[in-house]
């Protein structure tokens, strides 16, 4: 008796991750100056990933993604969440 095996989704990629989660948080329709919080980021995820993908939704003023401090001469890293308006 063969035992099936389990399939196993590919990764998203972190634009597609942002994209998800921006989408997921913009439940109203989008108005001017609303700022959105966006969860769940990504440790990868620069700032123009992000608005890339939140201007699929439509047109973005200015997003940034939170960081950690980093060391010198270190890249700082995401801590999971950012703002775009």
């Amino acid at each position: 008796m063969a035992t099936p095996t389990p399939s196993v989704a590919p990764a998203p990629s972190p634009v597609a991750a942002a994209a998800a989660a921006a989408a997921a948080a913009a439940v109203a329709p989008p108005q001017a100056d609303k700022t959105l919080l966006v969860k769940q980021l990504p440790p990868s995820l620069t700032k123009a990933q992000l608005e890339e993908a939140c201007s699929a939704l439509g047109p973005v003023k200015w997003c940034f993604v939170v960081t950690e401090k980093a060391a010198a001469g270190e890249q700082p890293k995401s801590r999971g969440f950012g703002y775009v308006q």
